[in-house]
């Protein structure tokens, strides 16, 4: 099944009520998310966005295409597709539009999941993501930005997939899901509790047109910030360095040009910013687990 098939624009009327008036905000949004399921899953369009509400339940929401703008209590977040941001119990937010297209997947775990239940392992685990859902520091959120040369996209249709039917089976499968979810998020490095502001998105814009040539004192002079400033800032609304963004960056360029264009490999290194060819390949081969050539071939052959 594709990801069209789960929205709830499919089968119920949407835009939601709310906007004509008809049914009040927190009443839609409470019957959008009115299900006995211990896990659940809502996914929608983002046409008009939704207004500020809570829930009584974890909400792992996941950008599947586009860019939203995730309005906490504290905070606009710009998320775009991969990111992940878990909402924490009676965290109030909204979700505004910016691509009317962008679909957004809400991922929903109920506390006795976790408290009592198949996941209580990972709830009281010393890691970020189970002292978030503990409540240690009292965060509203905590955001994973979309990981380099991975998605979750299989693993979120496999949740979806598990969540339509409420029986035995199918909830143990969605729980099991779920886990290897967390799991992933888990291992990962780069994590966040404040997100991509709009300062961050348009440093973010200008990094992604000037990685080939850029440096951590270029964009600050840019931004008239001062460099360890900058990098701190990043790192914190981020979890990645500026480095890493530029490294990341640098090779997503590799990877169109290596697929779209007859350039050899040597050239492909300098335009994307390597001076050193040798220095590209170690870096390609590390990330991708594949020379650069090899990796052309592979995916210009299937």
């Amino acid at each position: 099944m594709a990801i069209e098939d789960y929205l709830i624009t499919k089968d119920k009327d949407f835009p939601a009520l709310w906007k004509t008036g008809e049914v009040s905000a927190d009443m839609q949004i409470a019957k959008l998310f009115h299900n006995p399921q211990p896990i659940f899953t809502v996914s929608h369009q983002m046409a008009g966005g939704t207004p500020k509400h809570t829930h009584d339940f974890y909400e792992f929401l996941y950008i599947f295409r586009g860019q939203v703008i995730n309005a906490t209590t504290s905070k606009a977040i710009y998320m775009s597709a991969g990111d992940f941001c878990i909402m924490n119990l009676q965290s109030r937010h909204s979700l505004q539009e910016v691509d009317p297209d962008a679909i957004v997947v809400n991922i929903c775990v109920r506390p006795t999941c976790f408290t009592i239940g198949a996941l209580h392992s990972i709830y009281v685990a010393n890691n970020v993501v189970s002292q978030f859902l503990r409540g240690v520091g009292a965060e509203d959120y905590l955001y994973f930005p979309h990981p380099f040369a991975n998605d979750n996209i299989q693993l979120v249709m496999a949740i979806l997939q598990a969540t339509q039917n409420n029986d035995f089976i199918a909830q143990t499968r969605a729980t099991a899901d779920v886990m290897l979810l967390l799991a992933e998020l888990i291992s990962r490095q780069a994590y966040s509790f404040h997100g991509i502001d709009e300062q961050t998105q348009q440093i973010l814009r200008y990094i992604q047109g000037h990685a080939a040539t850029t440096s951590l004192t270029d964009v600050a002079r840019m931004f008239n910030y001062n460099p360890t400033y900058l990098s701190r800032t990043l790192k914190q609304n981020i979890g990645k360095s500026l480095p890493t963004l530029l490294t990341e960056t640098r090779m997503t360029l590799a990877q169109t040009l290596l697929l779209s264009t007859d350039e050899s490999v040597q050239s492909i290194a300098q335009e994307v910013g390597y001076a050193s060819y040798s220095h590209f390949h170690r870096r390609f081969k590390a990330i991708f687990k594949q020379t650069p050539g090899e990796y052309r071939q592979q995916h210009q052959s299937s």
